[in-house]
């Protein structure tokens, strides 16, 4: 599997989301459909950390990420993406992330972090 999903901190308010090496879409619905089985089987808010260490695979991204919000649990939080991609990556997930939002304003809010630590801080700061 080329993306890894784990709890981040031990009270489960923290999910990091490691793409790590080329993946294709199917495994990101599988790993979609673990932090969904995750966050479903607590209580509190669950923020994500979606750390794109790579970029996105071929085909349509919009769709796939769109199905992806469709079905997030109520007591998802904020989605943090760290891209340790080129500036023109970056770009790319800020406007797949507006389009996002435009088309599920209820499903949560997207910051972008330049560095793991930086996103951890603010999943933190969101806590206090």
């Amino acid at each position: 599997m080329s993306i890894r999903v784990e709890w981040d901190n031990p009270e489960q308010t923290r999910l990091i989301m490691d793409l790590f090496k080329s993946y294709t879409w199917a495994e990101f619905h599988e790993s979609i459909q673990d932090i969904h089985r995750r966050i479903a089987e607590v209580s509190q808010t669950v923020d994500i950390i979606v750390w794109m260490k790579v970029g996105l695979p071929e085909g349509a991204a919009l769709t796939h990420i769109r199905g992806a919000f469709k079905t997030h649990p109520s007591n998802t939080g904020q989605m943090i993406i760290v891209s340790e991609q080129s500036p023109a990556m970056t770009f790319l997930s800020k406007r797949l992330a507006s389009i996002v939002k435009t088309l599920f304003p209820d499903k949560g809010n997207f910051v972008f972090a330049n560095t793991i630590e930086e996103a951890r801080m603010i999943a933190a700061k969101t806590k206090a």
